[in-house]
């Protein structure tokens, strides 16, 4: 059975976007590159290997991180950012492709 579990947790100044899944996890060097462009565990044709290093990029733009939290018994990702209640952000399209460029 395959599912998506998506939780938010507020922390003072940051907020904790908790994605897991009905995966495993992943260790070893696939954890070690997962964030890597063109690193992918698909067979070839199945995937070019950018989604998660593309991710990675927008989030780090946004002064946050994002990593596997591998104590799960599932397949766990942390995505952490900045929060602030003061500030209100509504990105436009081209705020979101200078994130991307």
């Amino acid at each position: 059975e395959k599912w998506v579990s998506i939780s938010v947790d507020l922390e003072d100044d940051v907020v904790n976007i908790i994605v897991t899944d009905s995966g495993k996890g992943i260790i070893g060097e696939a954890a070690e590159r997962l964030f890597q462009p063109f690193f992918t565990t698909k067979d070839v044709g199945s995937g070019v290997g950018l989604g998660l290093s593309v991710a990675d990029k927008i989030i780090k733009n946004l002064n946050g991180v994002i990593w596997i939290n591998q104590d799960q018994d599932n397949t766990t990702f942390v995505i952490t950012l900045p929060y602030s209640i003061e500030r209100s952000v509504h990105p436009s399209v081209d705020d979101f492709l200078n994130l991307v460029s």
